[in-house]
C-alpha cells in the first residue's frame, strides 16, 4: 500500500515536516511543528480526519488556562491543566498514595509538585520501542505512558525515575537485568 506525503501540509495547527516511521500495526507516524512551536509526532490518519490538529496544547488551554476555578492556583504553580481530570495528575496521586501506604521514598512536595515533574521528562515516544505514547482515558494499554523507579530502592526522587511505556514497564517490572537478558537470549534463538 502507498503512503500518502503530507510533508508540508497544515492540519490544524500542525504543520507536518517528515515521515517518522510507522506503528506496530503499520499507521503511519509523521513529525509536525505545532503553531505553539513544539515538535511532535502523530500518526498520518489522525490528522486527515481532522481527530488530531496540535501538539496538545489546545486540549491543555482549554482544561487549565481557560478554567476560572484554576487559573490562580496553576499559574502560581507554572502549569495548565484541569487537576480533577489530567490523566497525569490522577497517576500522580495513585503513586502517591501508594508511597505512603509503602513507605517509599516520595522527594515531592504533593502530587501537584509530582505531575509538573512527570510532564517536564515525558517523552512523546517509548524510549524502549519507539512507539509515540497515548492515553486511553484511564484505561491502561501497552502504549500508555508509565512510570518507572530506576533504582527501586531510591523511590520516586527527582532523577531516579523515567517515563516508558506501559509494555516496556510490565516486561520490566519483576524481572532483574540478568533474566531480562536471559529472556532476550532466549527469543533470539528460538524465533
Amino acid at each position: 500500500m502507498r503512503r500518502e506525503d503530507l510533508t508540508g501540509k497544515r492540519f490544524g495547527k500542525l504543520t507536518a515536516l517528515e515521515y517518522s516511521g510507522s506503528t506496530p500495526d503499520g499507521r503511519s507516524l509523521w513529525k509536525c511543528l505545532c503553531d505553539c512551536g513544539m515538535t511532535t509526532i502523530k500518526r498520518g490518519g489522525s490528522m486527515k480526519r481532522g481527530s488530531t490538529q496540535s501538539c496538545g496544547c489546545i486540549v491543555r488551554n482549554m482544561r487549565g488556562e481557560n478554567n476560572p476555578r484554576n487559573i490562580k492556583r496553576f499559574r502560581e504553580r507554572g502549569v495548565y491543566f484541569h487537576s480533577k481530570r489530567d490523566d497525569w495528575y490522577v497517576r500522580a496521586k495513585t503513586i502517591l498514595a501508594g508511597a505512603k501506604k509503602n513507605n517509599t521514598p516520595f522527594g515531592f512536595k504533593d502530587a501537584l509538585d509530582f505531575t509538573i515533574y512527570l510532564k517536564s521528562i515525558a517523552p512523546e515516544v517509548c524510549p524502549v520501542f519507539g512507539v509515540p505514547m497515548t492515553t486511553g482515558k484511564r484505561v491502561l494499554h501497552d502504549w500508555s505512558p508509565s512510570v518507572d523507579k530506576i533504582d527501586k530502592k531510591k523511590g520516586y526522587v527527582r532523577g531516579n525515575i523515567q517515563i516508558i511505556s506501559y509494555l516496556a514497564n510490565a516486561m520490566k517490572r519483576d524481572a532483574s537485568p540478568e533474566r531480562l537478558n536471559q529472556f532476550a537470549r532466549w527469543v533470539l534463538a528460538n524465533n
